[in-house]
């Protein structure tokens, strides 16, 4: 069972083919989701594949996208993953609350 490690406000920015799967038609429905803003969670595996990421993204209508596992890199507010077959870069976006005037 996978561990929830953190979860973020953001965006998915890009998402592009690894070197093994750039010739692959079936990889593109993958783009579609540029742009894609909701609530990321971001998994560890405790288990399988120990210590690799994967990452759920779902939007307030519950239109949701899951990677595969892989290795994930945190700088500032940018979270990349990558898996066998994609390069996920997604950005967090801060919420800071205000007080009321």
């Amino acid at each position: 069972m996978a561990k929830l490690v953190s979860k973020h406000f953001g965006m998915l920015l890009s998402v592009e083919p690894t070197e093994k799967t750039k010739d692959d038609k079936t990889w593109s429905w993958r783009k579609k989701y540029e742009g894609f803003l909701g609530i990321i969670h971001v998994y560890q595996s405790q288990h399988r594949s120990l210590n690799k990421h994967f990452i759920a993204i779902c939007d307030i209508d519950l239109n949701c996208l899951e990677t595969s596992i892989g290795e994930l890199t945190h700088r500032s507010n940018i979270l990349t993953l990558t898996t066998r077959n994609s390069i996920y870069i997604f950005k967090l976006i801060d919420i800071e609350e205000r007080d009321s005037e």
